[in-house]
């Protein structure tokens, strides 16, 4: 009897490796629809090997349950990601640019505070106006750890900056610790930029 010889396995060609870091420019409400968008383009950077993702961010804020579900993604995913303060983060926006591993503002730009609001229409009785009340409180709570535990202010100061519906430059979100430093925002020729 003859031994045969299996053919030998093609050698696949190896996969050529991703860009080391991609851009996007978010420029939105913090809403989940806007959400999702920012978060397809991010998924799709890491499955093509990205392992830095830098967010040019500008919001005026948004919905706090829907700022809560965004930085707690960002903070879940395997790679470095980078928020940068374009314009004005305000409100619940506060909340998701903590959620970068390092945190950077234009020399221009600023952060504005309030506490959460809701709107009311239609006829309301007193069960769903607690409901809401509640609800505020809740979210007020929550927003107050996430930047307690992200930057070194303490839970009055945070308090404060909202209570006074204050709006910080540059300049003073470094003292308070929101940011590492200012720099203007600048991407490298040929880096995989994308806008939401």
């Amino acid at each position: 009897m003859v031994a045969t010889r299996k053919p030998a396995a093609k050698k696949r060609p190896a996969k050529a490796p991703g860009p080391p870091e991609a851009y996007i420019i978010f420029e939105r409400m913090i809403i989940p629809e806007q959400n999702a968008a920012l978060m397809t383009y991010t998924t799709t950077f890491i499955q093509q090997g990205v392992k830095h993702v830098a967010v040019a961010i500008s919001s005026p804020g948004g919905g706090v349950p829907a700022s809560l579900a965004l930085y707690n993604t960002l903070r879940g995913l395997p790679v470095h990601v980078t928020m940068h303060n374009v314009g004005m983060v305000s409100s619940a926006a506060n909340v998701v640019f903590v959620g970068g591993d390092t945190r950077v503002a234009s020399p221009d730009a600023s952060f504005n505070f309030h506490a959460p609001t809701v709107t009311l229409d239609g006829d309301f009785d007193v069960r769903a106006l607690r409901q809401n009340a509640d609800d505020l409180e809740t979210g007020e709570q929550r927003t107050r750890l996430v930047l307690a535990e992200r930057t070194p202010m303490s839970g009055s100061r945070i308090d404060a900056l909202k209570r006074n519906s204050e709006t910080l430059n540059a300049g003073q979100a470094v003292e308070l610790g929101l940011i590492s430093t200012t720099a203007a925002f600048q991407v490298p020729e040929g880096v995989p930029i994308v806008t939401v």
